[in-house]
């Protein structure tokens, strides 16, 4: 697990390549083709073959969520209504339209933000959380048509979350053969104009193939990750907790440290080797044990700029003045500040959005939002006197441009002849 780096390029080695395989790129693009072809035909013969589900009903019926939101366990039921409420707070302040602003007199411009039409949301299996995560920005954007997939047979709590974010339109389908049903369309299934979520590889493939139809996505994904930055007034006991809670979530997920004090990497490194007894999967663990990277570096200042370099998924920073060290931070597509925000609170209830850029892709895109959901509409309104007073200019460049008829359809507005 201990590292020490001779080269920030050496960070790139971090991480696992996932350039998609020709065999998987292969399925992928004939699982598209089927669900093409053959639509509603196609996916409840992949449900039978991937997911040994045998029912030929793809979309859950009005009365089958009725009785789950029924009788959902109370504790189940608490616990999604708060990450609820905490994820809906902190969405609904992102919310925005700009005020008409005067250019000149004359001429004024705003921009408006207006929903999707329609969107695909797509939920791994059991991970109630994303239902949240997704649901709430596009219940909040106001989209008016919210599909969400996920493999089946649907757990209780996704029905139930998917409800109270005014999701009804919910189909029994997974994988690469889901999120063609979403970009394509089926009998049972409308085609959406943007599809989100996270998902294997499989499923990110399919997404990279859609795009090409037409159809938007959220951004690339890849395996989950996160990096901490620890100085000497790190806990260690926090630090291995918050290493070893992220690698479970798959073979290809990684942990990183970046740390300038050998003692308390010692720490860790023991740490994490006591904890992991504890787990109740233990052996999973152990097998991603390898996916942990301890790396010592000379300085905090080191560890900042090999973060940065990294742009990781999820940074944690855990030193004496953590505040102080995010006014250094460039690249993170979501950011814990001190030794009791552990990642795991994103992920559930902070309020804060999970469906976050990976695999470094944090330095170009931002986490999901709600802004997501929409697209913004820049909107002008010009009086013949603003017009008069732009005249000129637009007169010049569409000259150096060689438009004449640009500029005709402005001469012809405030020329003399009506």
């Amino acid at each position: 697990m201990k590292l020490k780096i001779k080269n920030v390029k050496e960070i790139n080695n971090l991480r696992f390549n996932i350039q998609s395989d020709k065999e998987l790129s292969k399925k992928v693009k004939s699982i598209i083709k089927d669900v093409k072809n053959d639509g509603d035909k196609a996916l409840i013969k992949f449900n039978k073959n991937f997911d040994n589900y045998k029912s030929e009903e793809l979309k859950l019926s009005q009365s089958e969520i009725n009785k789950i939101i029924k009788n959902i366990g109370l504790e189940s039921k608490n616990a999604i209504d708060e990450a609820y409420k905490n994820i809906y707070l902190f969405h609904k302040k992102q919310m925005i339209n700009i005020e008409p602003t005067t250019i000149v007199e004359g001429v004024i411009c705003q921009k408006i933000s207006l929903p999707i039409d329609s969107v695909g949301i797509y939920v791994p299996k059991k991970l109630v959380s994303s239902v949240l995560m997704q649901a709430i920005p596009a219940q909040i954007a106001n989209c008016p048509e919210i599909s969400l997939i996920t493999p089946p047979p649907v757990s209780n709590e996704i029905i139930y979350a998917a409800y109270i974010c005014g999701v009804h339109n919910i189909f029994r389908v997974g994988g690469a053969q889901g999120i063609a049903a979403l970009a394509y369309g089926t009998s049972s299934i409308k085609p959406v104009n943007k599809i989100f979520g996270p998902g294997n590889a499989y499923v990110t493939e399919a997404k990279q193939r859609v795009i090409k139809s037409g159809v938007a996505i959220d951004f690339p994904a890849g395996p989950s990750e996160v990096a901490i930055i620890a100085d000497e007034y790190a806990n260690p006991r926090f630090i291995a907790a918050d290493l070893l809670s992220q690698i479970e979530h798959g073979e290809k997920s990684i942990s990183v440290l970046f740390c300038e004090c050998q003692k308390i990497i010692k720490r860790v490194d023991d740490e994490i080797r006591s904890q992991i007894k504890d787990l109740s999967n233990y052996k999973l663990i152990q097998k991603l044990i390898k996916n942990i990277k301890l790396i010592h570096t000379d300085s905090l200042s080191e560890s900042i700029s090999y973060s940065n370099f990294f742009a990781p998924e999820h940074l944690i920073i855990q030193t004496k003045n953590p505040r102080k060290v995010l006014q250094e931070i460039k690249n993170a597509g979501s950011i814990f500040l001190g030794e009791y925000s552990p990642e795991s609170a994103g992920d559930y209830a902070s309020g804060t959005n999970h469906v976050l850029p990976t695999y470094g892709y944090a330095k170009t895109y931002s986490g999901l939002g709600v802004m997501d959901f929409m697209k913004q509409v820049s909107v002008q309104e010009i009086t013949k006197c603003g017009l008069k007073r732009l005249s000129k200019t637009i007169q010049k460049l569409a000259s150096i441009e060689n438009l004449p008829a640009h500029n005709a359809a402005v001469q012809i507005r405030i020329g003399d002849k009506q």
